[in-house]
């Protein structure tokens, strides 16, 4: 067995009940494709049963991975935007308050993510000025400038997805608008100002300390992608449809399954359904996408858009 480096790596979770399949897939993900990394995991949550803790310890302990678990008090929420998203969402939140001093730097991922290469470079990456490292939520900017105005995200500015994030921890501990009081009073008073929840949260204080990373990094699935454009509309054949996802597997290190179709569910609509499954057979799960997304269907899907444009 290879032998790991001493180097510890941080990332974060956010976790809520009955996710434990979906986490056990990321984190075996994680191990797959870094095995020589060392990783300490900590767990934010509100709320779990006893054996969903001892599974997760397990699993970790089996990874050889080290785990912490950080329990909050419920939080009132002047609430959320999206039925698929729960108010675990908002404890990203809270990790610069909630983590030790001594950890400096920390990757927080979405649960229903999957690692599909090495997180090494991105774990180097130089942060500068900047508070966070994040990739964008859309590669066509000019689709997001209504949320982008809500969110007091001048115009010409890149407005980022918050499933993945690098966060350096000693900026963002300064940043009042990190510290855990001013974050549970603005939940619980304020949150309706803004679009898209915590994603709003983060990109209206940190819109201006954001590096900006390759979207290899947040690769999102429910979009399809050809020659790094938006391929909605662009594909025109099966072929086509094949190429745009087999490029994505080849190159996203981190791949996203952003919002409510999930490749677990009994019907899936995106891309990389397959790689998902093959990642959840490699940590002991049968997980079969039983319906992808098809060239007649992206057609359809397309013409429909083009009708809701008019």
């Amino acid at each position: 067995m290879q032998e790991k480096e001493i180097s510890n790596y941080n990332i974060a979770l956010a976790i809520g009940p009955d996710c434990t399949k979906q986490i056990h897939v990321m984190l075996y993900s994680v191990f797959y494709n870094n095995p020589h990394l060392l990783f300490t995991c900590y767990f934010l949550y509100f709320d779990l049963p006893n054996e969903e803790l001892n599974f997760y310890k397990r699993i970790v302990a089996e990874l050889g991975y080290k785990c912490v678990f950080l329990q909050f008090p419920q939080i009132n929420i002047d609430r959320t935007e999206y039925r698929h998203v729960t108010n675990e969402t908002f404890l990203r939140l809270l990790i610069p308050s909630a983590l030790p001093k001594n950890v400096k730097r920390v990757l927080y991922l979405d649960y229903d993510v999957i690692v599909n290469g090495s997180l090494k470079e991105v774990f180097h990456y130089s942060f500068g000025q900047y508070s966070l490292l994040a990739a964008v939520a859309n590669k066509n900017q000019n689709k997001l400038n209504a949320v982008k105005q809500a969110n007091g995200v001048p115009y010409g500015k890149k407005y980022f997805n918050a499933g993945v994030l690098v966060m350096d921890l000693d900026k963002l501990r300064e940043n009042e608008s990190f510290k855990k009081d001013y974050v549970l009073y603005f939940l619980e008073h304020h949150l309706k100002e803004i679009k898209e929840d915590d994603q709003g949260y983060l990109n209206h204080y940190l819109w201006n300390k954001t590096k900006i990373i390759n979207y290899k990094y947040n690769y999102n699935a429910a979009i399809y992608y050809l020659d790094g454009h938006d391929a909605f509309s662009r594909i025109k054949s099966a072929t086509e449809l094949i190429k745009a996802e087999k490029k994505a597997e080849e190159q996203a290190i981190i791949i996203h399954y952003r919002g409510a179709s999930k490749p677990w569910d009994q019907k899936y609509y995106g891309q990389c359904g397959k790689l998902y499954s093959y990642y959840a057979r490699k940590a002991g799960y049968s997980i079969k996408v039983s319906k992808q997304i098809t060239y007649k269907m992206l057609k359809f899907m397309n013409i429909v858009s083009l009708i809701i444009k008019k």
